[in-house]
């Protein structure tokens, strides 16, 4: 009996050597691995991933971070919302878990056109306190009497989610600035009819679904408020202009929060002219604008700063010249400025200076920014600045960073507009801080610049030094 065990115990062994040439082992593990095609991957748009693991009797199941998966060889995936995602690759030998590789994914909204007709075209937006995205603008299909003023509102992935057409029109309405304020509701400054050829200061406010909760006229003379924002008090701040008896001149009007007027400083005897936006202080206001001075020779050349008491006083004025580029012409226009806990930095639309001020209005130095007008400045959550602009002789719109201090930090080109006609003076151009430390730049692309009502809502998310967002 003995011999017989050992002579069976090779044919036994080459048994299991055949039966295991059919099976893979249970301890194989497969390759597994992936690529994404050219990240990072923006909302709405399909990522293509291709699975590199190896083929042999190997199945996959792929998850791509947001609650969704697949088990398709090599998927193509949309993201809803902007966001990190983990994208998780497992393999499976004959059904048996084998291997698994994960890879980080950044999912960016990045740039995003908007189009309701031919044109749309927006004033200004705001930030809901849902990080929803208000824009008031106005849209065309066949010039001015096809006009259409709009309250639009967009979720936090730019999607448009609501419209509401006003019952306003671009030929009797013109629509500076949108700002949200702590209630959730919305400042509009803009002017109001008050004949067929004279407008008059007005402020309105709005909710969030674009109803008139209020709207007020508070001048009797043509006028037209830039700017309104909310007021350390709670009530609201705004300036703008009046026409006087030669020319129009600043105006800075104060009412609660309901509208009501509180008191209004007009400056004509200083001559102050071209102030586009005022900000609240503890102790004050402060605004910029220009008058004609000793300094330069030209109209409206020299910069005045100046700083409010919280009853409209002056507190002090200081001024100093915008620069002239040799002989070359120039035109200022209307002056804007942000402020952080080190320097007050102001440009102006009509030229590429920017302005660095110390707390106490006194002149610290002059940069320049990429552009040739300054369109629009805001003040980042780490205190930098931001400015959006135009550059004539390119055709580009840019965002240009600066330090906490004033020093240039380099630009990013946000959109080319068209080799063949000059951008517009930067109708609807606007860049404003958002909850969490992002930028939010707004302006028009043009289509086709032969068809000049054929062009695009523009939005650029990025963050202050510049990468798309």
């Amino acid at each position: 009996m003995e011999m017989k065990r050992i002579e069976l115990l090779p044919v036994l062994m080459i048994l299991l050597g055949m039966i295991s040439c059919n099976k893979e082992p249970a301890f194989y593990v497969a390759k597994t691995s992936f690529t994404i095609r050219n990240p990072p991957a923006y909302v709405d748009s399909f990522v293509q991933f291709t699975n590199t693991s190896d083929a042999n009797r190997v199945s996959y199941v792929w998850n791509f971070g947001d609650g969704t998966t697949s088990d398709l060889k090599n998927p193509t995936h949309a993201y809803a919302n902007r966001g990190q995602y983990t994208v998780t690759l497992k393999t499976y030998v004959n059904k048996t878990f084998s291997n698994s590789v994960t890879q980080n994914l950044s999912v960016l909204i990045g740039k995003k056109l908007f189009s309701l007709k031919n044109n749309t075209v927006g004033f200004d937006f705001a930030e809901g306190l849902d990080s929803s995205i208000v824009v008031i603008g106005y849209t065309w299909n066949n010039g001015l009497d096809d006009q259409q003023i709009f309250f639009s509102k967009f979720d936090k992935n730019l999607r448009m989610s609501s419209i509401k057409y006003l019952d306003k029109n671009t030929n009797q309405y013109s629509i500076s600035n949108l700002e949200r304020i702590s209630d959730g509701n919305f400042l509009m400054s803009d002017w109001n009819p008050g004949s067929a050829i004279e407008n008059h200061f007005a402020l309105s406010k709005f909710d969030q679904q674009g109803n008139v909760i209020w709207e007020n006229t508070y001048t009797e003379t043509f006028g037209q408020c830039l700017f309104a924002t909310e007021a350390k008090d709670g009530g609201i701040i705004s300036i703008g202009y009046e026409d006087t008896e030669y020319y129009p001149t600043v105006t800075v009007l104060k009412t609660d929060r309901e509208g009501h007027f509180e008191w209004k400083r007009n400056f004509e005897k200083e001559n102050l002219q071209l102030a586009k936006k005022i900000i609240p202080l503890d102790d004050g206001y402060l605004f910029a604008s220009s008058t004609s001075g000793p300094i330069i020779s030209n109209y409206n050349d020299t910069l005045v700063i100046t700083k409010l008491d919280l009853n409209g006083e002056v507190i002090w004025k200081k001024a100093t010249g915008w620069i002239v580029y040799g002989s070359e012409t120039f035109t200022i226009f209307n002056s804007s400025l942000a402020i952080n806990d080190k320097c007050i930095v102001v440009i102006n639309e009509g030229c590429k200076d920017v302005m660095v001020f110390d707390l106490s209005g006194n002149f610290i130095k002059r940069s320049f920014s990429e552009s040739d007008r300054n369109l629009t400045i805001t003040s980042s959550a780490n205190n930098k600045f931001v400015i959006g602009g135009l550059n004539t002789s390119y055709f580009l719109m840019f965002a240009n960073f600066f330090s906490n201090t004033g020093d240039d930090n380099g630009m990013l080109s946000l959109a080319k507009q068209n080799n063949i006609c000059q951008p517009t003076m930067g109708d609807g151009t606007a860049i404003k801080p958002l909850f969490g430390g992002d930028l939010l730049f707004m302006g028009i692309q043009y289509n086709d610049c032969l068809k000049t009502d054929m062009g695009s809502l523009l939005f650029v998310r990025i963050n202050e030094n510049g990468d798309i967002q």
